[in-house]
């Protein structure tokens, strides 16, 4: 199992399991299904977010989110992993990530913020592969120090449109990746000076 992030420690393990033995016991589906049902509660958030309903929007984020863990754990428990699917669920990843910030900053007209958020979202994600790297280093079950990407889009999309926020949650959000993506450079540089002594 991968290294737990803060928000999926708070709320997605504690219904993890019981969901993970539902779904395994009496549904024959694959773990795509969940990948894609992940994708489109996430496109059906930002339409919520587009129009302003954000409690539903925040609250179809947080389904997403759950999903995404999900379909990972179905896929190692059918035993049942491949490159292909990994990289079509990162893909959508990204493609949700786009369409919430851009339902959210045009709902709300905070266009320079939402955008602000999206550069450095995918500015943090420009590095995946290396990012999953450092993240395999770590035992399975550790929790990461420092907040990541997850705790970003956990301000922005569901603690701050919920408190109707949205442009401190963008803020929030846009200084926690930054912070992320100087650490994960500052990481980079350091395995670099010490591949080449």
């Amino acid at each position: 199992m991968r290294p737990k992030s803060w928000w999926a420690v708070a709320t997605v393990l504690p219904l993890l399991r019981p969901f993970l033995y539902v779904y395994m016991r009496f549904t024959p589906l694959p773990a795509w299904v969940l990948t894609l049902s992940s994708f489109f509660s996430g496109v059906y958030s930002a339409w919520e977010f587009l129009n302003c309903r954000f409690v539903t929007g925040a609250l179809l984020f947080q389904l997403s989110f759950f999903l995404d863990c999900a379909d990972g754990a179905v896929a190692r428990l059918k035993k049942k992993t491949s490159d292909y699917w990994g990289y079509i669920d990162f893909m959508l990843d990204r493609f949700r990530f786009f369409f919430m910030v851009t339902g959210l900053a045009l709902g709300t007209f905070n266009i320079f913020t939402g955008m602000l958020f999206l550069f450095l979202g995918f500015l943090y994600f420009l590095p995946w592969k290396f990012i999953d790297r450092i993240r395999e280093k770590k035992k399975p079950g550790e929790y990461f120090r420092y907040p990541i990407d997850v705790e970003a889009q956990a301000l922005a999309f569901f603690i701050f449109p919920i408190l109707r926020k949205v442009n401190m949650g963008f803020i929030a959000g846009s200084g926690l990746l930054f912070f992320d993506f100087l650490l994960f450079s500052w990481y980079y540089f350091k395995l670099l000076r010490s591949k080449k002594q």
